[in-house]
């Protein structure tokens, strides 16, 4: 089966103990614990699935804390039995625990025992008080310094919620990747659960250090190969549930969001496609397609996407029409988003005729759409008039300039069961002035959907750039909508301009003299963790209005 390899419910590499009494792991970062998105499952429910699968009773009590992006040794109890003595041990914080991390360094001391009241948050920061709170203890050892930085060992003497990441942050040495904490940028949140002991079973468990970790004074961009191929699969498998739904198309890495700036790997069907965007990423084009080539897909495409006008670049040069490793896929072929079908192309340059890091999006149309009148503007392939069609809208109506995206958009009506018609148009216009003059004939949606390009040739001499643009579309959508009327707009652009949207959406809401009952964030793809300092993925709002 193609990507065998990652597509496993937990990996035995990831197994420290198992026997009848205890399941002890070393948790890759980047999971829950408890309360994972359905799509994604936390740790319990795959450990849990992982033991049916190996014909093992699925208990598992949990005494231990750890961190959703924190790494290491994370201790499970199998015999109930044995419960009150690990319940006891790690109340009475009699748990020898051993962590490393690296942090900021302004002058740490080599030896420090930090010793704070903490006022714990149920969510967000926790934050150190004067008085009250909960006592926090924890001996602190730099091991070892390097360019403003220092690699320390942390061994907590208490046990409380984000203690070690707050106490480093309130002495100005918060941990590398901490963003909660306001640590300097990094791969990952460089927090590793090293050592666990339990004197009163006479039980411990060591977790080996991640590279990026051991590594950390060479931590410069993506690191070793052996980093590179680690962090690869530890993406890929953090997917792994997506394996067994009925989806066929759906990100494995995305970028920063899985400690690889600039590197995107999407699965098609049986086939990967590497989208890479940074300079160090496409050096290393063949290190990248090589390790994932292991992961048993039928073909391994890339397509270099630099942050650059590609108009003057050779498309066939940055992504050629076929696979760099394996067979190539068919010309044209159908992936699956749950109830959805559509065609994609892996050998047309960049273009593959459905961005993944919209699924939820579509989701979030398909739901919306019931008895509405739908316009979608720049309509592209026209997924997101499949969703509304498919969740029951009135009407569609997909605005797109190039002939060719509304030919496969009409193919991907006719793939879902629907026939393009009145009540299902595709027209070819520039997006723009087709609002303009459906503004003018007083023409009114329920449901507006504005997904527009950062930037994209509209003519012989003439480019359209979002930056420019977008006060403009906005005020159009908005005149667009009928009462009551929703809108779902899309960003692509750089993060400074695209965390200005909310703002500038809510101002020209009640410029037009409409009443918003809602503007909210929408979360992103759970298969498109977010990133700090990034683009991607998109930034999303729904815009609801009451008049």
């Amino acid at each position: 089966m193609a990507f065998e390899p990652v597509s496993v419910i937990w990996p035995d590499n990831r197994v420290l103990c198992l026997d009848r009494d205890l399941l002890v792991i070393d948790k890759p970062w980047g999971l829950p614990v408890y309360g994972g998105h359905v799509a994604v499952d936390d740790i319990v429910t795959r450990l849990r699935r992982w033991l049916r699968s190996q014909d093992e009773p699925d208990y598992l009590a949990l005494h231990q804390r750890l961190d959703r992006d924190a790494s290491g040794v994370m201790l499970f109890v199998r015999n109930r039995d044995l419960n009150p003595i690990f319940a006891r041990a790690f109340r009475d914080h009699a748990v020898d625990r051993h962590y490393v991390a690296v942090v900021k360094d302004e002058g740490l001391p080599q030896h420090l025992l930090m010793v704070d009241q903490i006022q714990p948050a149920a969510k967000g920061p926790s934050r150190v008080v004067a008085s009250g709170g909960l006592r926090a203890e924890a001996d602190l050892h730099v091991v070892s310094r390097h360019g403003g930085l220092a690699l320390v060992e942390l061994q907590p003497r208490t046990g409380r919620r984000h203690q070690l990441r707050l106490q480093l942050a309130h002495r100005r040495a918060a941990i590398v990747g901490d963003a909660l904490y306001g640590g300097l940028p990094g791969p990952r949140l460089m927090l590793h659960a090293k050592e666990l002991g339990i004197a009163a079973a006479n039980r411990r468990f060591v977790a080996k250090v991640p590279l990026e970790i051991s590594n950390w004074q060479n931590m410069q961009g993506l690191g070793t190969a052996g980093r590179i191929r680690q962090a690869l699969i530890d993406s890929a498998q953090r997917r792994a549930p997506w394996f067994s739904q009925n989806s066929t198309a759906f990100r494995l890495v995305n970028d920063g969001g899985d400690g690889l700036a600039g590197v995107r790997i999407d699965r098609f069907g049986d086939w990967a496609v590497i989208e890479l965007a940074e300079p160090e990423a496409i050096d290393r084009r063949d290190e990248l397609a090589q390790a994932v080539s292991r992961w048993d897909c039928r073909g391994v495409y890339v397509k270099c996407r630099p942050r650059a006008d590609l108009r003057l670049r050779d498309a066939e040069e940055l992504a050629p029409a076929g696979p760099v490793f394996g067979e190539p896929a068919p010309n044209t072929f159908i992936v699956n988003e749950g109830e959805l079908r559509f065609e994609v192309s892996l050998s047309d340059g960049w273009d593959t005729g459905l961005y993944i890091d919209q699924r939820e999006n579509r989701q979030r149309v398909l739901r919306a759409a019931k008895g509405k009148r739908v316009l979608n503007l720049f309509s592209y392939t026209c997924s997101f008039s499949v969703a509304a069609a498919m969740g029951g809208a009135e009407t569609t109506t997909s605005v797109d300039l190039s002939r060719r995206a509304l030919n496969r958009g009409n193919r991907n009506f006719l793939l879902n069961g629907i026939e393009p018609s009145s009540r299902h148009r595709l027209l070819r216009a520039e997006a723009t002035q087709f609002a303009r003059r459906a503004c003018a004939r007083g023409d009114e949606f329920d449901l507006v959907i504005l997904d527009p390009p950062s930037f994209a040739t509209i003519g012989k001499g003439h480019v359209f750039r979002l930056e420019k643009e977008w006060d403009s579309l906005i005020e159009l959508a908005i005149t667009l909508l009928a009462k009551g009327g929703q809108c779902l707009l899309v960003s692509h652009e750089v993060p400074e301009r695209a965390r200005l949207l909310r703002q500038r959406t809510s101002a020209l809401v009640r410029k037009a003299g409409r009443t918003s009952t809602g503007l909210r964030d929408l979360a992103s793809n759970t298969d498109c963790p977010a990133q700090r300092d990034n683009p991607f993925p998109s930034r999303s709002l729904w815009l609801s209005l009451e008049s």
